[in-house]
């Protein structure tokens, strides 16, 4: 069963404010969250979300029965604020 991306505006101005070769990286490992998202994601700690771990940028996604929704992107040091 294929999930669907849902890229919110929030997310999508985050995106476009990263370099082109991290925002590349960043699409198209979101893109292969559609097949099996659990492979690659991470709960995180006192949260309903999840984190998926792109070198030094992280994505926080929620995820519905057959939706994933992406919440914000950005450096490990800054996304969890």
């Amino acid at each position: 069963m294929a999930f669907k991306i849902v890229w919110p505006e929030s997310a999508i101005k985050q995106l476009q404010k990263l370099e082109r070769p991290i925002a590349n990286r960043v699409f198209a490992k979101v893109d292969e969250l559609k097949e099996n998202p659990h492979r690659f994601l991470t709960k995180v700690v006192g949260s309903e979300c999840f984190r998926l771990r792109i070198g030094d940028y992280r994505v926080l996604v929620d995820i519905d029965k057959s939706t994933i929704t992406v919440l914000k992107i950005g450096h490990r040091k800054n996304i969890y604020n």
